[in-house]
């Protein structure tokens, strides 16, 4: 039988610039090492954007994503969410 994990997720929006295109940071909190997605403008805006960011960094078997809550930066410039994801773990 397989059993699963729990990863908790930290996601915020990374504007645009001169060289680059808009991309969601996804933190994985247990290893706090964060990987930048491309913003899918297929997806839209908004929580949509970054769950499937999330849904893209974690990969594997997902089981399934909770949104844990949310996080604004200082003078609520910026921000965005918090997921646990459970994914079957693994078998070596």
């Amino acid at each position: 039988m397989n059993s699963t994990t729990w990863t908790i997720y930290r996601t915020g929006y990374v504007p645009a610039s001169d060289t680059a295109g808009a991309k969601i940071l996804v933190m994985n909190l247990e290893t706090n090492q964060g990987r930048h997605q491309a913003f899918d403008w297929e997806v839209g805006g908004g929580e949509p954007q970054h769950l499937h960011a999330v849904m893209q960094a974690a990969a594997g078997s997902i089981v399934r994503v909770e949104r844990g809550g949310t996080w604004s930066k200082a003078n609520n410039k910026g921000g965005g969410y918090y997921y646990a994801v459970e994914k079957v773990e693994e078998e070596a």
